[in-house]
């Protein structure tokens, strides 16, 4: 049996405070030296808003469609070798449409080089990948549109295939070509034959990404490492921008492991209340969610209840609370009435009859 932190809390045990957004420390230490001795310590969450619109491309995407509306179609290849403009990599960072557009340059300037293989061959990958930018398609050349309109026939009658995803951990979001698919794994992915890029991250581990040929139904299995506490932090601040609950027990994991700590009280404003919740690491359970109404001393008292709550959960349960406890007492209590309702019992008086 795994101990409660409770019952083995001592000074020199690493716990964080984590306040997530603009509210006051004030007294939260404190708060939960009261009730729980540990080395505690508070550190902050601010968190943004997350970005709205289209990201649009940067300079080195610009000049790569420069070279090619001025004809240069050799400058235009060897722009193309930057990383940066590497799609897969773009695909794994979800970007889609630089993805798309990059790519629709990169075939074109091809062709234009008088390479037609390989730009069917980019051409090809893009639209099984479902990548087609209509807007930068429009500003190539009629031969270069009649070799897309061609591919794309050749991939519509192409067959689908299912992908078993699975990772360790469980629980990851999986993206296919740069889309998120599914959000918890295990689970099954349908696509289009042909190459794709699958992605998978989970909060408080590396993403991972790998190049799978799809010729038929498989199984892939990703093994998620942790990540270092630095980029743990800023996958935290990404995930609460973007929505992502606090009271979801990824956020308290990755938590303890950004801050060093076994034990985590997580606190945030929430509308006019002060929320917290109490985490430890080695049960790996989110004992305690309270809410206190906003004011002065809302952040050093929800950080007091949920230590307080947690305790009462974690730790050993006073004897009133006990079933053990109550059955006894209840076995007793029966007992004790039997005997009370047997010696006041009226006694019948018997007469003896005698025939002679």
């Amino acid at each position: 049996m795994i101990p409660s932190f409770s019952n083995t809390a001592h000074a020199d045990v690493p716990a964080a405070i984590v306040l997530v957004g603009d509210i006051s420390a004030d007294g939260a230490v404190d708060a939960a030296r009261q009730e729980m001795p540990a080395a505690w310590r508070v550190t902050r969450l601010a968190t943004a808003p997350a970005p709205s619109g289209a990201r649009p491309l940067d300079e080195e995407s610009q000049s790569v469609a420069r070279a090619y509306f001025d004809a240069d179609f050799l400058r235009c290849l060897t722009k193309l070798q930057s990383s940066s403009l590497d799609v897969d990599r773009l695909l794994e960072k979800d970007r889609r449409d630089d993805a798309a557009r990059v790519g629709v340059l990169a075939a074109a300037c091809a062709l234009g080089a008088g390479d037609k293989p390989r730009a069917r061959e980019l051409v090809h990958r893009l639209l099984v990948r479902g990548l087609e930018s209509a807007a930068t398609l429009r500003q190539t050349t009629p031969e270069f549109q009649g070799l897309v309109d061609d591919e794309r026939a050749v991939v519509r009658k192409l067959p689908s295939v299912t992908i078993e995803v699975q990772t360790s951990p469980d629980r990851a979001a999986v993206h296919v070509d740069g889309q998120l698919r599914c959000r918890n794994s295990p689970c099954r992915v349908h696509t289009i034959r042909g190459e794709h890029i699958v992605t998978a991250d989970l909060l408080g581990r590396r993403p991972r990404a790998v190049t799978v040929e799809l010729d038929e139904d498989q199984r892939l299995t990703l093994a998620l490492d942790d990540a270092p506490a630095e980029d743990v932090r800023g996958q935290l601040l990404a995930s609460l921008a973007s929505g992502t609950p606090p009271t979801d027990i990824e956020v308290s994991q990755a938590s303890a492991n950004a801050f060093g700590s076994r034990y985590v009280v997580l606190v945030w404003p929430e509308q006019n209340s002060v929320h917290a919740t109490a985490y430890d690491r080695v049960t790996d359970k989110i004992s305690a969610h309270v809410a206190i109404d906003a004011g002065p001393d809302a952040v050093p008292a929800a950080v007091r209840a949920a230590v307080h709550e947690e305790r009462g959960v974690s730790g050993p349960k006073p004897i009133v609370k006990q079933p053990f406890f109550w059955l006894t007492v209840a076995g007793v209590a029966v007992l004790t009435g039997t005997i009370v309702l047997l010696a006041n019992r009226p006694v019948e008086v018997q007469h003896e009859l005698v025939f002679h």
